[in-house]
This record gives structure tokens, C-alpha cells and sequence, in this order.
């Protein structure tokens, strides 16, 4: 190696050059690694972007069910009405809603009147028949 201003300025060449090839190799790495990012997101994005349509397309769907639904459940309501508005009208109709007891004495005192008509027509037949 050489001595004096000759030699530092080797030096300083030679640190220039070292200096020179890292700085290549380092851009060369970021930018191979900058690729390889680009790539990562790029396919990240694409399947947000899927996983994005897929859930727009479930909402609406559902979206639309629910409507469905309300539609059919307002239907449903009206015609719960409209059965409830009869049964009432079908109770009053039925008078006071007697208890069990009582409905069940006045079908024994309707059953006893049909069996003493039953018997009046059986004799009335057999009157008329032997004579």
C-alpha cells in the first residue's frame, strides 16, 4: 500500500466502492422485499375484497328474508286478529260461559226431556199400533 496522500486517497476510494456495493445490495434486498409486500397485499386485498362481496351479498339476502318475514309475520297478526274477533263474537254468542258443572246439569236435563220423548213416541207407537 502506498503512503501518503496517494495512499489515503485509496483508501477513501476503496471505503467508496465497499460503500457503494452495500448501498446496492441494500436497495436490492428492499426492493425484492418491497415486492414481496406488494404481492402479500395485493392478495390480502383481493381476499378482503371476495370475503367483502360474500358478506354484502349475505346481508342483503337476509335483508330480504327479513322483509319476507315482517310481510308474512304482519299477515299473521292480522289473521290472529281477525280469529280473535270471532272467538269473541262466537263467546258471547255462547252466553254467560257457564262452568263445567253447569253445562254438564243442563245436558243431563236435555238428555232426561229427549228420553221421556223418545218413551211418549214409543207408547204413542205402540197405541196406535194395537189398536
Amino acid at each position: 500500500a502506498s503512503t501518503g496522500i496517494v495512499g489515503m486517497l485509496e483508501v477513501i476510494v476503496s471505503d467508496f466502492e465497499t460503500t457503494i456495493a452495500d448501498t446496492k445490495a441494500e436497495e436490492e434486498k428492499a426492493v425484492k422485499a418491497h415486492k414481496a409486500f406488494l404481492a402479500q397485499t395485493e392478495t390480502s386485498v383481493a381476499a378482503k375484497t371476495k370475503a367483502q362481496t360474500l358478506k354484502e351479498s349475505q346481508k342483503t339476502a337476509t335483508l330480504d328474508k327479513l322483509s319476507q318475514d315482517e310481510s308474512k309475520m304482519t299477515q299473521e297478526l292480522s289473521t290472529l286478529k281477525t280469529a280473535l274477533t270471532e272467538l269473541k263474537a262466537h263467546e258471547e254468542d255462547c252466553g254467560s260461559g257457564a262452568g263445567f258443572e253447569e253445562r254438564k246439569k243442563n245436558r243431563q236435563v236435555e238428555m232426561d226431556a229427549l228420553k221421556g220423548a223418545i218413551e211418549f213416541f214409543d207408547d204413542f207407537i205402540n197405541s196406535n199400533s194395537n189398536a
